[in-house]
């Protein structure tokens, strides 16, 4: 059975699947990327960590020489480059991706095939840093790549200059994609300061990648310039000036501190009201403070040149703004101390690693506030004083609260929990390791062990001889604590106990949907009254001002009826992001080589990629697509093989916002399939309150009589194999010839938009073998499974047991092809069973362009009725009719194919 269902229309098409290898290359699905962009991170996070180890082991005594100084230099370098352009960055942006648009009400991003090229851009990125290995040497300059050593040819550094600006593309368009997705697609009512903190973080990080990112691509142009084509931009022998790359470097180094911070900043602003149960302390000072870290941070960066020839005004003004940036960020480091304050702590994995960040991060910025008094800079700078509060602010403090996300989102991810007791284990190696490694830098620093140097110095003496011993086995104690993490996450993966919906009593707006997220993310655009909302959701206060949960929907301040309904939409794969970022590759390396054609070729590729890009059609939707109308609007009619998607809902038009279908009015079933109203309405669609008539039946052709692909669809237009019906006020039903014939499934009540349960039945399990035979029967041909345990075929109990047989979860399809000319065969059938209930998915039926119209009959309201066999020019149609349904008024009795290929009649 096929997996694939594509459709083409014009130049190219665009690819229909969303679930195997095809359909992970091609999504712009913001969950999915957010997973690959997690996934890559580990791997990246590995090369770093081994890089590390072999930096621990070469320092671990003096005058060790485990590696040549050349290769040290190229893993001191790529380790680097690694941690912060491709672990701690990414790891941010795949918390934005997943995040985002659930905190603020949204179904996606704003620009979607972007946010994949932002993916595949870091990940061609990275994959173009770590080639330079097999292709003369990584680059051996250090992270910051000074000028004018990192120009010589020997440093290698071309590949740096490059490889960073390829990442850097990526990350200046995801950041616009999340500027304009947050401005622009908050959920009605979340005004700015009722956003998650989190998401405001992510917004002063996007904005300052946006205004810092250009800086940098500036200084690495010229670098690599001066690097391959002999130009003098850095070389003071010839008028260049070395201190002009220091001073566009840090223009952007050190708003990327900023950069890697803030994002966990947000995180474990989330985590601990969460945990402590009571409002984060401070909302809006924690906020502006945020801000102003953000806008400050561009004033700061010449602290890191203290020890250049900047000038004694210079380093005074630097140093005051150094001083001053401590501030907001003290004023976040108090907020969450009082948020803890007085709370109910869970001392949970989250909530540890969320303390730990608090606690490492803090020293980190004392060691920081030191930096700005320009003598003790001095003595400092070039030592592992230096090194130690780097890696306190950013491993002690970005790692640590990225950490603390991924154990708080796991279950939103996977609907399964990590193990609390190896996360504890985790937790505690990992700030047992930490501290031993980068703790004993401080005083080894200042004793003055210097950095950037391939072997300890023995005439140090033997005290920072064991600093560094003592640095090197934290370093193991590190190393076993990340294989316990990935242990955890494998191990979670598989066998994780299930989490539930709301496993924290969490806060926030992610927490409405289901775990895991649904693909379309929101059944319904929520409504926003409050910030927290989900928790003012769920609990209010009594007449004595105590919080005490309330009732699902009883709330006083949500009102269910000013929920944001609308047909969903969701965006389209795409092969384009991927083939456009892969014409990074040969102009990299063209740049770096100083090899024009290739330059030319990887030029010629990005531009056919961007043509590819802007012409690509949609795979479904918009003014030229088959199918039904929405709202009103008129469908045209299939063409040969096209599908036509056709959307269920239940309340008999209620969860089809505008009476899709082209009926004109909520709860009208109207409109047209393959050019033929549905309810016998005139030429634009059907009368009002007319439409589809209650307890008709739209039949499905499954497979044909004989022969199958034949152009003469008279002969062979195929056997019904299972119909749906629409009744009153009910949900869907379904059932199929062959098989024991079993009546529909229960209906859902009037008017609330329930959808009740489908059987899709026998006579499809010869056909289906791959997705359990008979769609969760035991046997070909049955259809005993249902859906929410509601019993399908009679004399069973109960039927199959909850959530078995063939179920479609929100936004899923279960795909019905019905090829042109009446040789079509059941392509496609996906979709899994969401507690139990069929919520709002769909089915698509494709209609043969030989005939235009889909077959269809009416069930009789008076009984079963009798099976029809009159021919109609030969076709072999059979129909049953339905029993009736209380509340469904009478029903025609005929069913009939469209477009004169013939009638059949079934009797009351």
């Amino acid at each position: 059975m096929s997996s694939t269902t594509t459709e083409r229309t014009g130049y190219a098409g665009r690819p229909r699947q969303r679930d195997g290898f095809v359909g992970w290359i091609t999504t712009t699905d913001h969950k999915k990327i957010g997973i690959m962009y997690f996934v890559t991170v580990l791997v990246f996070f590995a090369l770093g960590g081994i890089e590390s180890g072999f930096i621990r082991w070469q320092l671990g005594q003096a005058e060790q020489s485990v590696l040549t100084e050349e290769v040290y230099n190229q893993f001191f370098t790529m380790h680097g480059i690694t941690m912060v352009f491709l672990v701690v960055m990414p790891l941010s942006a795949a918390f934005f991706n997943y995040l985002i648009p659930l905190m603020i009400g949204a179904r996606d991003v704003a620009f979607p095939r972007l946010n994949a090229f932002s993916y595949w851009g870091y990940l061609f990125g990275g994959l173009f840093l770590y080639s330079s290995f097999a292709l003369g040497g990584a680059p051996n300059g250090s992270w910051v790549g000074y000028a004018p050593l990192s120009t010589d040819a020997v440093s290698n550094m071309a590949f740096y200059a490059v490889g960073i600006n390829i990442l850097g593309v990526s990350s200046l368009a995801a950041a616009i994609n999340f500027i304009v997705t947050i401005l622009n697609m908050r959920a009605p009512g979340m005004t700015f300061m009722r956003m998650p903190v989190f998401v405001w973080m992510a917004l002063v990080t996007n904005f300052l990648l946006l205004f810092a990112l250009p800086i940098i691509a500036v200084a690495l142009f010229m670098l690599n310039f001066d690097a391959v084509f002999d130009t003098q931009f850095f070389e003071p022998a010839t008028g260049g000036d070395p201190i002009l790359y220091q001073h566009l470097f840090w223009l952007f180094g050190h708003p990327e501190v900023y950069i890697m911070i803030l994002p966990a900043m947000g995180i474990i602003s989330e985590i601990l009201p969460v945990n402590s149960r009571k409002p984060l302390f401070g909302y809006a000072a924690v906020v502006f403070a945020g801000a102003a870290i953000g806008f400050i941070g561009f004033g700061v960066w010449a602290h890191h040149m203290f020890t250049s020839a900047i000038g004694p005004v210079a380093r005074s003004a630097f140093a005051l703004s150094t001083m001053f940036i401590a501030v907001p960020t003290g004023i976040k480091i108090f907020n969450w101390v009082f948020t803890m304050w007085g709370g109910k702590l869970r001392f949970n994995t989250p909530m540890l690693f969320s303390i730990g960040f608090v606690s490492m991060f803090t020293i980190g910025g004392l060691s920081g506030v030191t930096h700005a008094v320009v003598p003790h800079n001095a003595q400092q700078h070039d030592t592992y004083y230096v090194v130690a509060h780097f890696h306190y602010v950013l491993f002690g403090g970005a790692l640590f609260g990225l950490i603390a996300g991924i154990y708080f989102w796991f279950p939103k991810v996977t609907g399964k929990l990590m193990d609390e007791k190896l996360g504890k284990l985790h937790f505690w190696t990992w700030l047992l390791g930490f501290n031993l490694t980068f703790g004993p830098m401080h005083m080894s620093g200042l004793l003055g062990q210097p950095r950037r140097t391939a072997v300890l110095p023995g005439e140090l003496g033997s005290t920072v001889e064991l600093y560094n011993l003592i640095s090197s086995l934290g370093y193991l104690v590190l190393f076993g604590s990340a294989l316990v993490f990935l242990y955890n996450l494998i191990r979670s993966l598989k066998r994780g106990e299930a989490s539930g919906d709301d496993p924290w009593d969490a806060r926030t707006l992610e927490w409405i949907t289901p775990s895991p997220t649904p693909y379309e993310n929101f059944h319904t655009i929520p409504t926003v009254t409050h910030r927290d909302e989900f928790w003012h959701r769920k609990y209010a206060e009594d007449d004595a001002g105590r919080v005490v949960p309330v009732p699902a929907g009883a709330s006083e301040d949500h009102d269910p009826a000013a929920e944001h309904d609308e047909h969903i939409h969701m965006p389209d794969p795409s092969y384009w992001p991927l083939v456009q970022t892969l014409g990074f590759l040969p102009f990299g390396y063209g740049l770096v080589f100083g090899n024009f054609w290739l330059i030319g070729l990887g030029l010629l590729w990005l531009v056919v990629g961007m043509y590819g890009w802007i012409i690509e059609p949609p795979a479904r939707g918009g003014e030229d697509a088959p199918g039904v109308g929405v709202g009103g609007a008129e469908g045209r009619g299939a063409e040969e093989g096209e599908p036509l998607e056709l959307f269920l809902g239940g309340g008999n038009g209620a969860e089809l916002d505008g009476g899709a279908l082209d009926g004109g009015d909520e709860g009208v079933f109207g409109g047209r399939e393959g050019g033929e109203p549905f309810g016998g309405g005139g030429a634009g669609g059907v009368e009002e309150a007319e439409g589809f008539p209650c307890g008709a039946a739209l039949l499905v052709v499954e497979r044909p009589v004989g022969g199958g692909g034949d152009e003469d669809v008279e002969d062979d237009l195929g056997e019904v194999a299972a119909w749906v019906e629409v009744g009153d006020g009910a949900g869907l039903g379904a059932v199929g010839e062959g098989g024991s014939g079993a009546g529909p499934g229960p209906g859902a009540d009037e008017g609330r938009g329930e959808v009740g349960p489908v059987a899709l039945g026998g006579g499809f399990g010869d056909e289906l073998d791959d997705v359990g035979g008979g769609l969760g029967g035991e046997e070909e041909g049955e259809h005993r499974a249902g859906v929410g345990g509601v019993a399908l075929e009679e004399g069973v109990d109960g039927g199959a047991s909850e959530g078995e047989g063939l179920a479609s979860g929100p936004g899923d399809r279960l795909e019905l092809v019905a090829g042109g000319g009446g040789g079509g065969r059941v392509l496609e059938a996906f979709g899994e069973s969401r507690d139990g209930a069929f919520a709002r998915g769909g089915a698509s039926v494709a209609v043969g362009g030989e005939f235009g119209g889909v077959a269809r009959g009416a069930g009789g309201a008076g009984g079963e009725g009798e099976r029809g066999e009159e021919d109609g020019d030969g076709e072999g149609l059979h129909a049953r009719q339905f029993r009736e349904r209380g509340g469904c008024g009478p029903a025609p009795g005929r069913g009939r194919l469209e477009r004169g290929v013939g009638e059949s009649g079934g009797r009351e």
